[in-house]
C-alpha cells in the first residue's frame, strides 16, 4: 500500500493550504470536500508541480453515509492513510480516538 495524507475540507482555506504543504513535502494526497471542480483543478496542479498522486473524493462529510463511502473509497483505492487532517466543517471536537460516529 502507498502512504497518503487524507485531508478533508481541502478545496479552500486552511484545508487547501495544508494540502499544498503536504504536497511540497512529497506526500501523496486523498482530498475530500464538496467542491469537486475545485478539487480536480487542485489535483492537476499538485500532481504536475510536485509529482505526487492525488485522489479526489467529493462529498458532504456531514452525512454519515458519505463518511462510510470515503472509508470504502480509501479501501478500494488501496492507499494507506499516514496522516489525517480532518478539516471539514464543524461538530465534535477533541481527540479523534475518543470520538464516536453516530450510527443511523
Amino acid at each position: 500500500m502507498t502512504a497518503y495524507a487524507l485531508i478533508t475540507g481541502a478545496s479552500s482555506g486552511i484545508g487547501l493550504e495544508l494540502a499544498k504543504i503536504h504536497a511540497q513535502h512529497g506526500h501523496n494526497l486523498v482530498l475530500s470536500a464538496r467542491n469537486e471542480l475545485a478539487h480536480n483543478e487542485l489535483k492537476v496542479e499538485l500532481e504536475s508541480q510536485y509529482k505526487i498522486s492525488v485522489k479526489v473524493f467529493a462529498a458532504d462529510l456531514g452525512k454519515i453515509e458519505n463518511c462510510k463511502r470515503l472509508y470504502n473509497f480509501v479501501q478500494v483505492e488501496g492507499v494507506s492513510i499516514t496522516y489525517l487532517i480532518n478539516n471539514a466543517g464543524f461538530g465534535n471536537y477533541g481527540l479523534f480516538k475518543n470520538t464516536i460516529p453516530e450510527v443511523d
